[in-house]
């Protein structure tokens, strides 16, 4: 009885452990494998094949073994003819392989595992393997640095460091250099060992096998029988070259290129490590910015917009170095690096998020650029997976590309101490983030610059502005206040202020514009300082900054070497197109000239308005101007759409010009179509006094009649006795050529023409 218990117990385990033996079998077939083989066909013209389940999977694999027997990759099927080779194809999930025989082991290598299958029927029509005989085992890696995965072995590399094969240290290894055209290779006495050579590697890079007239661009190679020499591109001086051969050894060498010579290694070289980063940075954007990196506009006026500053560099180093121990000077744009090649297929760079944009990389100059229309604000990760044809991954340092929502950004937040950046002096420089900033925030839309920044920058490049504000309609007043308070010496860059903002300069303040357009309006008060188009510490004046709307200049305001021209009747911030000959500057009390102070009137638009005056001063005011400084105003008029040339100074209520320095007031010219119409502009107008120390006064021309050239002065304007210089009227010109009117401030990219208002020596004397 105990007898045959034992016997059920001991059948019944055995049917359960072939059960769960049977089901353990099962939920292991259902793992995970980088590649899965799926189909197979015997040898044909080309070889045989094997299929695997995706692209994706193909693209995985690193090598392939028969019999233990390292196979070649080649990059043509044609090249499965003879020796040991594979090739991928570049279409299907299919692998390629010289013939095959019966029972033939074929071990395939991934990044994670080695796959092994045995050849079953060799000529097989159908599948020619055994599936039952695949097996998986994984390979341990090891990554360092940046690198993601370790590049796998190839051409016969193991874990363990390879040796030299007994042959090659008696066989005889020269370089040659020769030919039509100029092929290099290194030539091997023993034809036998030649035979055995089945890779070869520059620097970290594994070459492909291919034909002699392939081997002058880098990457391939060829082993030619005839001349018992293997053929690939010339390394660069002191590139290290491995050899590889059918039982795993190698053979490495240094090459010394001037000498042409090879320097035999002791030990094989560990293949380089790569590592990548991007350098520069990403504008900040706005939602719904067009054109972030691209070009607008029509074909004759295109603007090239060029947010991104960003660069894609590499440099190879040793194993194991830290990327702080690179050295900036060894970091080079990863286009430049000649032993470097970028899988296209597999590199790539990518943004994070939901963010609207795209990446564009330039394999031509290494940079990177973004495209798109930013649709949701936030701050998104731009990074770079770089696969290189030696098979190294590499990921780079994160890039931030923040987006922002006009409609919820306020400048009171963004304008402050903590988001700029501290220079030597101790002051502050902002960088306008984001660019564009329509509302204030702060009590009635008002903010007051912080007193320790000095220079506010809505962009660095030359014609790429800032936006401050929103447009208001024409005559309408400034809804937003930015005051430049006592103690803070500011200079705007790059900025278009529009009409909704007014800057006021307060006592013991100071403002410098520069390469910036004012929409709105700048007034002055009581003690603050006006600059305009000024380089204080170089101590020379620019170009750029303009006005549309108007300064206004309050008793005790000072005005001190400032280039100020208007672009009122031709440019605008909103829709709506501007006509105005109201002044560019108003003086509305005392106030003080320091240096060169030249104010322009803008030409008029079609029809009766005549050009823009340049000063007015009103209120009885007294405008000193001080020693060696002069204050110039030149009335709009320079072109055939101006009919009545502009008043360059505008005196009214009993105003007064007065002080040591130098006054030069020019008419605009006009532009009649017949003797009955226009006229030249008055160079100083209105009702007042002219008190300088010298003048120098020049009616505005006519192309129509004697009698329309412009007055140097007006009836009603007063010039005193003492005063030395020059007042003459316009004449009839038909052309607006300098030579016609040498005084007018015609060019704004370059100073006034001193030379031509030279005063003299003698009195004006009232007539």
């Amino acid at each position: 009885m105990e007898i045959r218990l034992k016997n059920v117990i001991l059948s019944m385990v055995l049917v359960f452990s072939l059960i769960f033996s049977t089901l353990s079998f099962q939920v292991m077939a259902t793992e995970q494998h980088s590649i899965d083989i799926t189909e197979s066909t015997g040898n044909g013209i080309f070889g045989c094949s094997l299929k695997v389940k995706t692209m994706d999977q193909l693209k995985k694999i690193r090598g392939i073994k028969v019999n233990g027997k390292t196979f070649t990759k080649v990059s043509k099927k044609i090249d499965l003819t003879s020796g040991r080779k594979y090739n991928l194809s570049e279409t299907d999930p299919d692998i390629f392989l010289s013939a095959v025989k019966d029972n033939d082991k074929i071990e395939i290598t991934t990044d994670t595992e080695k796959v092994r299958v045995t050849v079953k029927n060799a000529e097989a029509f159908g599948n020619m393997h055994d599936s039952d005989s695949i097996r998986y085992s994984p390979i341990n890696s090891v990554g360092d640095g940046n690198t993601v995965s370790p590049k796998p072995p190839t051409h016969g590399e193991t874990q363990n460091p390879p040796t030299i094969h007994k042959d090659t240290e008696k066989g005889k290894f020269t370089p040659v250099n020769a030919g039509m055209f100029g092929y290099f290779g290194i030539k091997i006495e023993s034809l036998e060992l030649l035979k055995k050579v089945n890779g070869v590697r520059v620097g970290s890079r594994d070459y492909v096998r291919d034909s002699k007239f392939q081997t002058w661009v880098a990457g391939k190679f060829a082993v030619e029988e005839e001349d018992s020499t293997v053929y690939f591109k010339q390394p660069d001086d002191r590139e290290t070259i491995v050899l590889s051969f059918d039982d795993g050894s190698k053979k490495a060498f240094k090459y010394h290129k001037k000498e042409n010579k090879l320097e035999a290694l002791n030990e094989i070289p560990k293949a380089k490590e790569l590592k990548v980063r991007l350098r520069g940075s990403f504008e900040p954007a706005v939602v719904g910015q067009k054109h972030y990196d691209g070009v607008s506009g029509a074909s004759s006026s295109a603007t090239i917009n060029r947010n991104s500053n960003v660069f894609l560099e590499a440099v190879e180093v040793e194993p194991g170095t830290k990327m702080s121990d690179i050295p900036e000077r060894d970091w080079k744009p990863i286009s430049e690096l000649n032993k470097v090649r970028l899988n296209a297929g597999k590199s790539k760079i990518s943004i994070s998020g939901d963010s609207g944009m795209k990446t564009i990389y330039s394999y031509l100059t290494s940079q990177v650029t973004l495209d798109g229309i930013p649709k949701k604000d936030g701050t998104y990760n731009v990074k770079a997976r770089v696969v290189d044809e030696a098979g190294r991954v590499v990921e780079s340092n994160r890039l931030e590309f923040k987006v922002y929502d006009t409609e919820k950004v306020k400048l009171i937040d963004r304008l402050k101490t903590d988001n700029a950046k501290r220079v030597q002096d101790g002051k502050y420089i902002w960088d306008m983030e984001p660019w564009a900033i329509r509302y204030f925030g702060g009590k009635d839309e008002t903010v007051t610059v912080p007193k320790d920044i000095k220079a506010w920058y809505g962009s660095h490049t030359s014609g790429t502005y800032g936006v401050l504000g929103y447009p208001v309609p024409t005559n309408a007043q400034p809804k937003q206040t930015l005051i430049v308070d006592k103690d803070t010496d500011l200079t705007l860059v790059n900025m278009k202020i529009l009409s909704s903002v007014k800057i006021v300069v307060k006592k013991g303040g100071r403002l410098n514009v520069m390469d910036s357009v004012i929409y709105g309006k700048i007034t002055v008060e009581d003690g603050g300082t006006l600059s305009m188009n000024y380089d204080r510490f170089k101590k020379k004046f620019v170009t750029g900054g303009s006005i549309v709307g108007t300064v206004e200049v309050q008793k005790g305001g000072i005005l001190e070497n400032a280039y100020i021209y208007s672009h009122a009747n031709y440019l605008a911030d909103g829709k709506e197109s501007r006509q105005t000959a109201e002044p560019v500057v108003k003086i509305l009390g005392d106030a003080t000239i320091k240096g060169q102070v030249h104010v322009k009137g803008e030409d008029s638009s079609p029809g009766p308005i005549p050009g823009q005056t340049g000063i007015s001063v009103e209120n009885g005011a007294v405008v000193t101007v001080t020693e060696g400084s002069v204050l110039a105003g030149y009335g709009g008029g320079e072109s055939a759409l101006t009919r009545d040339g502009g008043t360059g100074i505008l005196l009214q209520d009993g105003a007064k010009v007065t002080g040591p320095g130098k006054l030069v007031a020019v008419g605009g010219t006009g532009f009649g179509f017949s003797a009955h119409r226009g006229a030249g502009g008055i160079a100083v107008d209105g009702n007042g006094t002219v008190d300088t120390q010298k003048a120098y006064l020049q009616g505005g021309n006519i192309n129509t009649t004697e009698r329309n050239v412009g007055k140097p002065y007006g009836y009603g304007v007063k010039i005193t006795s003492k005063v030395i210089g020059v007042a003459n009227k316009g004449k009839v010109a038909t052309s607006f050529q300098p030579e016609d009117q040498p005084a007018y401030w015609k060019d704004i990219l370059h100073a006034p023409n001193s030379d031509a208002t030279e005063t003299g020596n003698k009195l004006i004397n009232g007539v």
